[in-house]
């Protein structure tokens, strides 16, 4: 009798709960700094009974403790449970197969890079003989044997180690392209049964109606980085900065179609302060005493508990800024980067150009403008174009709303600049003088073939003496809009108009006595 209750109550509980596996769907990701929220789907058709849902494939890299679990309002949750699946075999025939082959490669590339070894060995032993062969040849005054045979045997000989050389490493670049091909094909086979985490979700349905679960999480091997693209046009200092992220995800799962938001927040971060420790000081004690006196402070001064983490504060995008894509994206679990446009900022700024020909013959861009987006812009790499033209890589450094963006831009072909040495005397001084001199004098010419007046900032520089007994005497400096630093460095302001060219002259002289020299003049 016992025995058929038994039965009953197995069958009916089958009856009451069943377990099933439904298919989900990713419809949101969020990417931060160096996670990703996933949001995902799962549609629970029409049913009245209670049911254990199993969402199956999630990916290795989820963070358990980030699991939430919504639910449509006639669906009620009772309680999830995530497991990690760890399957004996995750590689099918095929793989099996394509991956002996690739052992085989292996231990064959291996053989050949230590032959390789080998005759390098081997040819710098030759050298060593034959060189060592050679010094002896020119100190014998009779020959004992034949000379030249031996050096036609050495000549013979390595010419054959770099053949063998020649041919071994065809082999081996052979081998390392078929092993390529090989990996490939491996990857081309992505296994099913990875290790993945399983979710289970314990419900109860409040109707027969169809109702949905959304399970949010955070998973780990997803990532993205602020870079940027500067359009300047040469005129007049128009622009148009295209803010992109590059994102990267690794994840082990798909994203298909999916509504993309790139977060600058940094969940990785505390969210709680730590404060300092006091710092006593004591006049110095044996340990002993010490400990006696650290702890009567501990027990007088040790404050009342506080809670290490606060309340939570409900917000809206407080301390972060959020980009939301406009049409859905796919982006692959894979280790190259994808790129999309966050935002597409347009303006004026102000042009600049600098040059320092004493280590550069180039004269380069510079451009600083306004930040009035109300968001900032985050530190990153950018390529710098002119009217469409790419010109190079630049930086975008970190910049608050409201603050002013300084960019190098890269050379600017238009402008050139050259310096040389014009004049330049020494004069030992007659026998009696106790000092000598070097007098400079440097040209420096700029030459502007815009059709436009530009405004371009030139370093120079004058030595400075860090002796007493060496002097820098008879400075001259052409044109009089400069600033002259205390370490000598010499900075010219210069507006130049179109098409026209613009000279600057330093000169100067050093005295010192007869005895000394001073380096930099040698």
């Amino acid at each position: 009798m016992k025995r058929y209750v038994y039965v009953f109550l197995t069958v009916m509980t089958l009856i009451a709960v069943r377990v099933n596996g439904f298919a989900s769907k990713i419809t949101d990701v969020t990417v931060y700094k160096n996670s990703a929220l996933i949001t995902r789907v799962v549609k629970i058709p029409s049913m009245s009974t209670n049911s254990i849902v199993k969402v199956d494939n999630l990916p290795y890299f989820l963070d358990d403790n980030s699991i939430q679990i919504l639910s449509s309002k006639n669906i009620t949750v009772n309680s999830f449970d995530i497991k990690t699946i760890y399957p004996k075999n995750s590689d099918n025939e095929t793989v099996k197969k394509l991956k002996k082959k690739l052992k085989l490669l292996k231990n064959k590339f291996l053989k050949y890079k230590n032959h390789m070894y080998v005759i390098e060995e081997k040819r710098k032993f030759l050298d060593a003989v034959r060189e060592n062969v050679a010094s002896q040849d020119k100190t014998q005054n009779k020959p004992v044997f034949d000379w030249r045979g031996v050096y036609r045997f050495f000549g013979t000989s390595i010419d054959s180690l770099l053949t063998d050389s020649l041919r071994t490493a065809m082999r081996i670049g052979d081998i390392e392209s078929r092993m390529n091909e090989l990996k490939n094909k491996i990857n081309q086979y992505a296994p099913t049964d990875m290790n993945h985490k399983s979710l289970t979700v314990n419900i109860d349905k409040n109707d027969d109606k169809e109702g949905t679960i959304t399970v949010r999480y955070v998973v780990n091997n997803a990532s993205w980085k602020p870079y940027y693209r500067l359009d300047i046009e040469n005129s007049d200092g128009k622009y148009e900065l295209m803010y992109l992220a590059k994102i990267k995800q690794n994840t082990g799962e798909d994203w298909n179609n999916v509504k993309l938001t790139v977060s600058t927040s940094s969940p990785e971060i505390p969210s709680y302060a730590t404060h300092v420790s006091p710092w006593y000081l004591y006049p110095y004690r044996s340990r002993k005493t010490n400990l006696k006196y650290e702890s009567m402070d501990k027990l007088a001064a040790a404050p009342m508990r506080e809670k290490s983490m606060p309340e939570a504060e409900v917000g809206e995008n407080l301390y972060s800024v959020i980009f939301t894509l406009r049409n859905r994206i796919t982006i692959p679990s894979m280790k190259s980067e994808k790129t999309v446009l966050l935002a597409d900022i347009k303006g004026k700024g102000e042009l600049s150009l600098f040059a320092s020909p004493i280590v550069s013959k180039y004269v380069y861009a510079h451009i600083d403008f306004v930040n009035h987006e109300n968001f900032s812009l985050l530190p990153g790499k950018a390529d710098i174009l002119w009217d469409g033209d790419y010109n190079g890589k630049g930086y975008i450094p970190a910049t608050s709303r409201g603050d002013t963006v300084s960019i190098e831009c890269g050379a600017d072909k238009e402008v050139t600049i050259s310096r040389e040495l014009v004049e330049h005397k020494f004069d030992k001084g007659n026998r009696f003088s106790k000092f000598k001199s070097y007098y400079f004098k440097y040209a420096t010419k700029v030459l502007n073939r815009h059709n436009r007046k530009i405004k371009i900032t030139v370093e120079d520089r004058i030595p400075v003496s860090k002796d007493k007994d060496i002097k820098v005497t008879n400075v001259k400096i052409l044109p009089g809009d400069y600033t002259i630093a205390e370490n000598g460095i010499v900075k010219f302001t210069l507006d130049i108009p179109a098409k026209k060219e613009k000279k600057l002259f330093v000169e100067y002289k050093i005295v010192m006595p007869k005895g000394i020299n001073s380096n930099g003049l040698f």
